[in-house]
């Protein structure tokens, strides 16, 4: 039983302790490999999450993502061979469920881990955990471009490739898009959770095929976030928030791109049978792996191939080090390997092969 994070240490001898409490890969485990993560997220492009009065940066280097994040949300919790890298309590009515809950509505530490998530803080992680390039994606919402102040706030840092968003209720779509890809914009993510749209609404498709236009990659959050038995015991109103990106809803609006470049985030989440069906009908789609552990991840090499799998890790709610070890422990050649860490996402990002 894990108690500590010297527990978790013992138990897979790939990872150390930064000086703050996060974990990162030993070098010498990754030596000779380029990692480009597909997935992560930085205050600029997510402040309008927040409410108003907490979206100002914080800056405590000191801070440890691992204790403030809901993934594990308790240390007790944390299963790096379980989807996001932790188990769930049996029920939601417990002291355990409770407390989980208000994790996942972002009562406790998640706020204070966003509003640290800053883009020198992403580049100094990514330098200690040997992770050499980023995408970072912003979450528009109706009254927040977070789009804008992420590709304002990232000029800077060569390493870090930014996604632009849009709300498909936003007005201008047409003319954002134009601004976004001139700002460097090199794709753009669609999150139905957080913008409250399911994926098959009509105004999604129709943003989706906006977007398409542009010729650059799309991402999307996919798969229910929670088990099912646990999902069933959340209010309906949160239920249907979850539902909002259930891969039943997706082949619809798949059909509407199918020449495009799309990406699932997270492997599905808890719906990677789900998410292999959608793959093997269409084959302009790729996946981040961010969220899965490493059966999932060899399922998915042996049912769809390694080409189409990109490595992410949804930063700053996971430690790095974590999908990283997940991907050593599920790929036993090198071509996989090195498609997986970085292959893949070079070719989407139009960068030179190495």
């Amino acid at each position: 039983m894990i108690q500590t994070k010297q527990d978790i240490l013992d138990m897979f001898p790939e990872l150390e302790l930064t000086s703050f409490g996060d974990f990162i890969v030993r070098k010498e485990c990754v030596q000779g490999y380029e990692i480009i993560d597909f997935h992560t997220h930085t205050f600029p492009g997510v402040a309008g999450m927040l409410p108003a009065l907490l979206r100002r940066e914080l800056d405590d280097a000191q801070a440890s993502f691992f204790e403030l994040s809901c993934y594990p949300g308790s240390i007790d919790f944390f299963d790096i061979n379980r989807v996001g890298y932790r188990c769930w309590p049996e029920s939601l009515w417990s002291f355990l469920g409770l407390k989980t809950a208000a994790d996942l509505l972002g009562f406790n530490g998640v706020m204070s881990l966003v509003r640290n998530a800053s883009n020198k803080r992403l580049a100094r992680d990514m330098k200690l955990g040997s992770v050499s390039y980023a995408v970072v994606l912003p979450i528009n919402s109706i009254h927040v471009d977070s789009a804008s102040l992420l590709l304002d706030s990232i000029l800077e840092y060569e390493q870090l490739f930014p996604f632009a968003s849009l709300h498909p209720l936003e007005s201008d779509i047409e003319v954002k898009v134009e601004t976004y890809v001139a700002k460097g914009a090199r794709g753009f993510k669609v999150n139905p959770h957080i913008q409250k749209v399911n994926f098959d609404d009509e105004r999604m498709i129709d943003l989706l095929k906006r977007l398409a236009k542009t010729q650059l990659p799309i991402i999307s959050c996919s798969g229910l976030a929670l088990p099912v038995p646990y999902l069933r015991q959340l209010p309906r109103s949160l239920q249907r928030g979850v539902e909002t990106q259930n891969l039943n809803r997706y082949e619809k609006a798949l059909h509407q791109i199918q020449d495009h470049v799309f990406v699932f985030a997270h492997g599905g989440i808890e719906q990677t049978d789900e998410l292999i069906v959608l793959m093997k009908k269409f084959p302009n789609t790729f996946t981040d792996i961010s969220t899965q552990p490493s059966e999932n991840i060899k399922r998915l090499i042996g049912d769809v191939g390694s080409h189409r799998l990109l490595f992410g890790s949804d930063y700053p709610f996971f430690n790095q080090a974590f999908p990283i070890v997940s991907v050593l422990r599920a790929t036993d050649n090198q071509q996989d390997r090195r498609a997986v860490f970085s292959g893949n996402a070079r070719k989407l990002l139009g960068l030179s092969q190495k």
